[in-house]
Order: C-alpha cells, then structure tokens, then sequence
C-alpha cells in the first residue's frame, strides 16, 4: 500500500470506538435484569444457579469482551502507525532534498547578479542577462501563486481568527503575506512587520496599502542558510501575534522546527502563532509530497515539536483539504506599558 493508503486505513479507524456500543449495552442490559430483579420472583436452574444472577455475569463477559476488542484495536492502529512512521522516513528526505534544491536554484540566481556576462552585441557587462532574470521572475511568481483559494465560510473564520488579535497596543508579523488578503486584518497592530526571503514577495503586500501607510510598514527580506539564524534581525519578546500562512507548506519539517523556535522568542508572553502546514496526517496532503508539491509535514510530528518548545494549543482547524491551521500561544501573561494610540473625533459645532 501506498502511504497515502496507509494513512487514509488509519483516520477511518480512528473514526471507530466501541464507547456507543458499550453505553447502549449497559443502558439495556441493565433495564432487562432490573425488570427481573423487581419482580421478586426466583428463577433458578436445576443446579440451583439463580438465572438473575447469571444476567448479570453475563453482562460483565459482554463489557470484558468490548475492552478486549478495543485492546486489540488500539494494537491494529498501533502497528498500523508504526508501519507509517518507517515508510514515512524516505519522504521526509526527499522534502529536505526538495526544499534545498529549489533554494540553490534561487541562490544562484542571487549570486549570478554579481556574475560578469556578454550582452546580444557581445559587450562585457555585470549583473544578470535576460534571461535569467526572466526565469528569476518565473520562479518568484510561481511561489506567489501558489496561494490556496478557500470557500467563503472558511475565509471568514481565518479573518476572525486574525481579528482575535488586532490591538494597536502590540505589533505583529505576518511571514510571506503575498498576494493574500489577510494582511488587511492585522492593520490595527503597531507596528506590523512583513517578512519574507525575497524583496520582490513582499511587494504584492506593499501595493495593497497607500504609499503613506507603505512607510509604516516594517519590511525584512531573511536569508534561510545552513547553521545561521533566520530572524536575526527581527527583536525579540515583541510580537502578539506571527502569522506564516502558506509558508510553511512548503518547508521541510527541519526548516519548520527551526522557524518555530526562533520565533519563540520573537513572541512576548502569551503571545500566538498562527501558521499552516501541509498535514501529512491527512491522504490529500501526502498526494502532494508523492507529486513534489509540498512538503511531507504530518501534523503529529509538528504538534510535538512545538510542545517541546514550549507552545501550548490554541486553536486547529482543516477544511477536508491537505492544509491545516494551526495556533500556538507562548505561555504567559499578555502585557505592555504601552497605550492606545489617539483616535480624533469630529465634534458638533
């Protein structure tokens, strides 16, 4: 079997409990032998054993045998997962293998500008030819258009999650805001920081606002090198809020732990991640890893990952689909000597 097969054998058994059938035994049984036991009549066998009685060892063989099912269930998935998580370990590969590719594909294009060419009347010049910027711009629009396209009542409930945390008190960051609509909900915060590894990603971001209100954004271009810090420039114990949507779908799980710790400290107490994944927990999301469009991330592993950081769960959400939601608060007290920013109001004359 596929692990996309593996995985989807796993959530339907997942879905079964034997907890209903047990309730409306012990509902039943228990009015059967009630009915008897109040009649006040004794029914005994011919070796004297009260059949009243015997309903009820009855009864408990039935519960034995239901706990016994669900122990040999619990084993089935057991095995089942343990199946998935060897199978899993040449994709988690194949996604860091994936992700570096596509990196030194854009770090050559980076470091090609520096480069000295011949233009079309065989001049020496320095910088990029055309068509390598031409494939550059390819490449980063590509990635810009990849953003998912939800159905309204999910697009809703992203905005009010986002909205949970609009307070001009405290600033936030949004990680590759792209061409989505989200960034409009994260106004109120200030400042608001927009970050992203190439200049050219965030300005799909920048074009949505007033040039006056472009300047009061906070923009950082980062660089994902090997044993470097990512955030390094960005303070630390600020942020009420960092929301990386559609970002991390598309970096292995190394990647993903490295981001997750270093915005750790990028929050202030009580502080909220909202990302998305691509939830390898789920058959739709694996399709796309064995198609080379995402990352495998299963949603297991990046939950106990930031759990041994040290993020608590705050909110989840899928729509059926390969990516989900996720919200992770850092422990504490949201607090800021800061105040409201002065709001004019237009009085009556």
């Amino acid at each position: 079997m596929k692990l996309s097969q593996l995985v989807t054998f796993l959530n339907e058994l997942d879905r079964f409990s034997s907890d209903s059938i047990r309730q409306s035994a012990d509902t039943h049984l228990s009015r059967i032998i009630s009915v008897i036991q109040a009649q006040q009549i004794g029914f005994f066998e011919s070796n004297g054993k009260n059949l009243a009685e015997k309903l009820c060892d009855h009864k408990q063989t039935v519960f034995d045998t239901l706990d016994n099912f669900e122990l040999d269930l619990a084993n089935i998935r057991q095995r089942l997962l343990e199946r998935i998580t060897e199978e899993e370990k040449p994709l988690l590969q194949q996604s860091y293998q994936w992700y570096e590719s596509q990196n030194s594909i854009m770090r050559g294009f980076n470091e090609y500008q520096s480069d000295f060419y011949r233009d079309d009347y065989g001049i020496l010049r320095r910088g990029m030819d055309r068509n390598v910027e031409s494939a550059r711009k390819d490449m980063l629009e590509n990635i810009m258009s990849r953003l998912p396209t939800p159905v309204e009542k999910i697009r809703e409930l992203q905005e009010a999650r986002i909205r949970r945390y609009a307070d001009p008190r405290y600033p936030a960051m949004f990680i590759h805001p792209g061409k989505s609509d989200l960034i409009h909900h994260m106004v109120a915060n200030d400042p608001v920081y927009i970050v992203d590894e190439h200049y050219e990603l965030l300005e799909p971001a920048l074009n949505k606002f007033p040039y006056a209100y472009q300047g009061r954004l906070r923009k950082y271009v980062i660089q994902e090198v090997p044993d470097q810090e990512i955030l390094v420039s960005i303070p630390k114990n600020q942020f009420l809020v960092c929301v990386a949507y559609d970002f991390f779908n598309y970096k292995p799980f190394e990647i993903i732990r490295q981001y997750l710790n270093e915005l750790y400290t990028k929050l202030r107490p009580g502080g909220v991640l909202i990302m998305t994944f691509n939830d390898c927990d789920r058959p739709e999301a694996i399709e796309l890893v064995e198609r080379t469009s995402a990352c495998y991330t299963p949603g297991r592993l990046i939950r106990g990952m930031a759990e041994s950081i040290g993020y608590t769960k705050e909110f989840e959400f899928n729509d059926g689909g390969p990516w989900t939601w996720l919200e992770l608060r850092k422990p504490g007290l949201i607090s800021t000597i800061k105040a409201n920013q002065v709001m004019a109001k237009k009085l009556p004359k």
